[in-house]
């Protein structure tokens, strides 16, 4: 979908009309932080935009009219056996190849393969990562100058597994992808109880792993080398509710008051790469109390 809309660049720019696409959590946060953190470099050699499960990420303020999903479709009567979206989607990023930015150039790959090491963002425990298909590599390499740009997954070698199998029977024909996303789910809920009950064995898969939301620029700042991480460090209240849609608000606000000016098809990254920081001033607020966009990022950085 991403690349079918970067193909109307053209006709939405003679049109006049500014159409900011991806601009949620993953992609879309992600995209800004890569943006924020490749912005500390002078050259960048590898990238990484990355989401997984922070079991202790801070969130802002529940908002007066929100509801969870499970209590709405219970008031309105409806069975909740139909397919979770997100997990569909995840599901639909692993049965086929996908796309990473490597030497210069874009390759195909399969989905779920173990990284060639693990996610070491600085000032975190390292957590055990896998490839996953995802727009970020495809548009932040038209952006930004990379030798390597990558998406990865860290949710726990115990979930990626469990994924891995599900995927398989999906290419196998065992299952259909709502089949499999409702199973799926079913299992994630029962192994969020382990975490949540203190079960060691699950527990610490997560416990001191970085938040949410993060990206790695590794890279060179006046001659030597440096790896930079930045990560979104307090969320908007909700999950995977409030994380998706505050963003599409502010961009929305931000269109609207003139802030984004260019016309066509944009990307996140191309939305914000002159005003970053502008951006997580906007999210700050629904992060919590007299927040700035400084005070929800996390900034960490270590010579190589």
């Amino acid at each position: 979908p991403t690349l079918d809309a970067l193909e109307m660049d053209d006709k939405a720019k003679s049109a006049g009309i500014t159409a900011v696409i991806g601009i949620g959590a993953s992609p879309g946060i992600t995209n800004i932080l890569a943006v924020y953190a490749c912005s500390k470099l002078d050259e960048v050699d590898e990238l990484i935009t990355a989401w997984g499960l922070d079991i202790d990420i801070k969130a802002g303020r529940k908002p007066k009219y929100f509801i969870k999903p499970d209590k709405l479709m219970k008031r309105l009567g409806k069975k909740q056996d139909k397919p979770n979206a997100a997990i569909q989607h995840l599901l639909y990023e692993t049965v086929e190849k996908i796309p990473i930015f490597r030497d210069g150039k874009m390759i195909e790959i399969n989905p779920l393969i173990e990284t060639e090491k693990r996610y070491d963002f600085p000032g975190y425990k390292d957590m055990y990562t896998c490839y996953i298909g995802h727009p970020e590599p495809v548009t932040l390499s038209r952006t930004i100058k990379a030798n390597a740009i990558s998406n990865v997954m860290y949710i726990g070698e115990l979930a990626t597994t469990v994924v891995r199998e599900y995927s398989k029977k999906i290419k196998d024909k065992e299952l259909t992808i709502e089949e499999a996303t409702i199973a799926l789910n079913k299992d994630y809920i029962e192994m969020e109880k382990r975490v949540y009950s203190g079960e060691k064995e699950i527990l610490e898969q997560y416990v001191g792993g970085p938040p949410t939301l993060s990206v790695i620029a590794t890279g060179t700042k006046n001659g030597k080398r440096k790896k930079v991480g930045v990560a979104l460090g307090r969320e908007p209240y909700g999950e995977m509710a409030g994380v998706t849609s505050i963003p599409l608000g502010i961009a929305t606000i931000m269109l609207i008051e003139g802030k984004i000016t260019k016309k066509g098809i944009l990307t996140p990254e191309e939305a914000f790469k002159d005003n970053p920081m502008e951006f997580f001033n906007r999210i700050a607020p629904y992060c919590g109390k007299n927040l700035t966009g400084k005070d929800i990022l996390i900034e960490n950085e270590v010579d190589l």
